[in-house]
């Protein structure tokens, strides 16, 4: 959908809300942000969600004139703080756009990532449930018996 935007005119595309960063690459004079991870969170369970960044882009007449990533991590309480050295250089690495592949073996790779994010997420929710509240089991348990049911 990205560069489908691109190649319609947009310069630039900005995804949000995985909570963790993806890449950001250059398409066709255009930039895609797929998604700066979390800049200010309270989900501090994992490294993941903690990491996010702050994506610094100039424009021109002609587009996109140049544009810088910081990695930033969230240190309690919830204060976004800009990384630096081998941890800046580490997220930087993370954000390489995967090689060109066809549309489906994006969808395939974007259902793996989303698969091992979903496990990854209920072993933390595993490890933390003594912290977990009622209203969160109650919404949980609903949703899994809905979708038992066939219903979203």
């Amino acid at each position: 959908l990205a560069r489908a935007l691109i190649d319609a005119g947009a310069t630039l595309v900005l995804g949000h809300h995985p909570h963790v960063l993806q890449p950001v690459e250059e398409y066709r004079g255009g930039l895609i942000a797929y998604s700066l991870g979390n800049f200010v969170c309270d989900q501090g369970w994992s490294a993941a969600t903690r990491t996010g960044g702050i994506l610094d882009v100039r424009c021109g007449r002609a587009g996109i004139a140049g544009w810088r990533f910081h990695p930033t991590r969230t240190a309690p309480p919830a204060t976004p703080e800009l990384l630096s050295g081998e941890e800046a250089a580490a997220v930087q690495r993370r954000l390489a756009p995967a090689p060109d592949l066809t549309p489906q073996e994006h969808r395939d790779l974007r259902r793996r990532r989303q698969r091992a994010m979903r496990l990854r997420m209920k072993g933390e929710l595993l490890a933390h449930l003594p912290r977990v509240g009622a209203d969160t089991w109650a919404f949980l348990l609903l949703r899994r018996w809905r979708r038992g049911r066939g219903q979203r």
